[in-house]
């Protein structure tokens, strides 16, 4: 990759991950909605530029998140979550969504990829959540956007561990069907203008 390709990444994913950070901040935080939105942008550019490049993405989001919370706290392992779902994209595009394919065949394959992104994202949540619960030696209160299910679920599941995942189901079905469709629509976005670009070079060489 030539240094100036690489610059314009690494800028792209500076400004993607203050993107992530103030949409998650705003439908979370502000509008107090139960869902994460955290993740659009670095799907996007994993999708665009791979999963590599994704997880650039979400570093530098807990990076601003440290340098504007001026504390480290250790919810930050969450990023483990969104790592997985970088690769999960990216794999999932490669593999079944060709260009070729009808646009409906692609909304199809875009609704069955945030499925299991939903699973992926319940999972690896329900772990992490687990895991600082037992670090702390008490329930963590990092993700108020499942509070709201978690005594429902304990009547039925008494696994602390099944609990942290079921709990986050719900709410990761309607978070990655936003994400994922709004994460294609950016991603097709950053071709297009790639694509202009492109053309605009080979015309003026």
């Amino acid at each position: 990759m030539k240094v100036r390709k690489f610059l314009i990444y690494i800028l792209i994913c500076v400004i993607f991950s203050i993107f992530d950070y103030y949409m998650c901040d705003l439908v979370a935080y502000q509008l107090k909605l139960p869902l994460f939105c955290d993740m659009i942008f670095c799907m996007a550019m994993s999708l665009f530029a791979g999963p590599v490049w994704g997880i650039v993405v979400v570093c530098f989001n807990h990076i601003y998140d440290l340098i504007i919370s001026k504390s480290f706290v250790i919810f930050h392992i969450y990023m483990i979550t969104a790592f997985a779902g970088c690769f999960v994209v990216w794999f999932y595009r490669n593999r079944f969504i060709k260009a070729d394919l009808s646009l409906i065949k692609k909304l199809g394959h875009l609704l069955l990829l945030s499925l299991i992104m939903c699973l992926v994202m319940s999972i690896t949540g329900g772990l992490v959540s687990r895991f600082i619960d037992l670090v702390k030696g008490e329930v963590n209160n990092y993700t108020y956007q499942t509070d709201f299910l978690q005594k429902i679920f304990s009547v039925q599941i008494k696994s602390p561990l099944l609990n942290s995942i079921f709990v986050r189901i719900p709410v990761n079905l309607v978070d990655r069907i936003i994400t994922v469709f709004a994460a294609w629509g950016v991603f097709n976005l950053m071709k297009f203008i790639e694509k202009q670009i492109t053309a605009r070079n080979q015309k003026e060489i």
